[in-house]
């Protein structure tokens, strides 16, 4: 990772690229603009001064002006945009490096509020304690992490050292579980190839396809993704199944060049700033490597991920499974005294100009999955949801109990990891192309 820089620090959370200065952007703000704000630094300034005039206790001047920033920056009303102090920030940059991986856990929030382990690392202390993806995550060395942000759950990892513990409390097919888990230096591969009956069972294994799964969008995974493409094509593999599942994005200069790699000559993606212009970046790939890609999506494929699969849909690829999330929102980092201003300053489109931003992606084939039930929220109507797509449904049921939510939840929990059904479609679906 780069040091931070002075002025601007091109960091961005789930994607990182090089820009020019957006200072030279002032030179474009009208002079009502600067007036407005001149005027509103000078109330923030005259409020200080009263109370470090007036004020009977101590005054930590510093402190006031960080909640001031913190509430400037919520009130735009932009979850990507905030205030973080110097510690915060170094936390994030750690995890921008892949460091909770250390752990040998990838975990996101989902639209309840909890915080799910996506994946777990083969080799890691996670792996041989046991913990699996679906791992719903309760608490941390006793500290609870219900209610907070992903950022704030990586923070609380990143302060173990290297070589001590973190007892992990977490929840499974509706029992309170606890492990101890070592952070350790592990490699930290992105990219994982398999052959289709790795993953399924099949009459016909296919043996000119490979699932290729990229877990995240890190600084090494376009190294990783090339090694594997030459190796395939050396096989003689003419079609891939490109998993991006879960993935949570990361960096856009690499998302870019995994596009360079299998989207054929034309626009990858159009970048727009907060005054309309826009920059079109265009992959000059002569030849794509393989006959046929098919790109697999859930709601947590995200931002640089979701670059990758529009431009390869809108190219042609067969897109299957969920709705992306819908996140690409830029977002710089820019050096204050007292800490750093995360602001989004640009937004991606696909290759067409289409809006993917708090809309997501839609498959060519959608491939449905009920939301897992909550109890006290979950009501009739999402219990028959969830009963007929286990294959359930019955016309009476008592009531919404807690221990009715449990045992479905279970149910769809053991049902998701004994077939993985979107991979079947894509296996189908090629099966029925050919």
């Amino acid at each position: 990772m780069k040091p931070l820089s002075k002025k601007i620090i091109p960091i961005i959370l789930t994607m990182v690229m090089a820009l020019s200065p957006l200072t030279a952007q002032k030179a474009h703000a009208s002079t009502s603009v600067i007036g407005g704000v001149d005027h509103a630094g000078w109330i923030l300034t005259e409020a200080l001064e009263i109370i470090s005039t007036y004020y009977m206790g101590d005054v930590d001047l510093d402190r006031l002006v960080s909640y001031a920033l913190s509430a400037i920056a919520d009130a735009l009303g932009d979850e990507y945009s905030y205030f973080m102090p110097p510690d915060e920030t170094d936390s994030f940059v750690d995890s921008l490096a892949s460091d909770r991986l250390l752990f040998g856990i990838v975990f996101g929030g989902d639209n309840t509020g909890n915080v799910i382990i996506h994946q777990v690392l083969y080799g890691s202390s996670a792996q041989e304690e046991g913990l699996v993806s679906g791992d719903v995550i309760v608490s941390i060395n006793s500290s609870s992490v219900s209610g907070l942000e992903v950022r704030d759950v990586t923070s609380m990892l990143i302060g173990v050292p290297i070589g001590e513990s973190a007892i992990i409390e977490f929840v499974r097919d509706e029992s309170l579980l606890s492990v101890e888990i070592y952070r350790r230096e592990l490699p930290n591969p992105s990219v994982f190839v398999y052959e289709i009956d790795e993953l399924l069972d099949t009459v016909n294994p296919m043996p000119n396809t490979r699932v290729v799964y990229i877990g995240f969008i890190g600084e090494g995974t376009a190294s990783e993704l090339r090694f594997q493409i030459a190796a395939l094509v050396e096989e003689g593999v003419t079609n891939i199944i490109l998993d991006l599942r879960n993935n949570s994005g990361g960096y856009m200069d690499i998302g870019l060049e995994i596009c360079q790699m299998l989207v054929s000559r034309g626009p990858i993606l159009i970048l727009r700033d907060n005054l309309g212009n826009t920059t079109v970046f265009n992959s000059e790939l002569p030849e794509v490597p393989f006959e046929e890609i098919i790109v697999l999506t859930d709601r947590g494929t995200a931002s640089a991920a979701e670059i990758i699969a529009a431009a390869l849909k809108e190219r042609g690829s067969t897109v299957i499974g969920e709705q992306t999330f819908g996140k690409t929102s830029l977002q710089h980092f820019f050096n204050l005294d007292i800490g750093h201003l995360r602001l989004t300053t640009h937004e991606i489109f696909s290759p067409s100009g289409i809006r993917i931003h708090n809309i997501g992606i839609t498959p060519n084939i959608e491939v449905f999955f009920p939301d897992p039930l909550v109890y006290g929220k979950s009501d009739t109507a999402d219990v028959e949801v969830m009963l007929r797509f286990l294959g359930l449904y019955e016309d009476v049921f008592d009531d919404v109990s807690i221990d009715l939510i449990n045992n479905l939840n279970a149910q769809f929990l053991n049902f998701v990891r004994s077939d993985d059904i979107v991979l079947r479609e894509a296996y189908e679906h090629l099966r029925g192309s050919r």
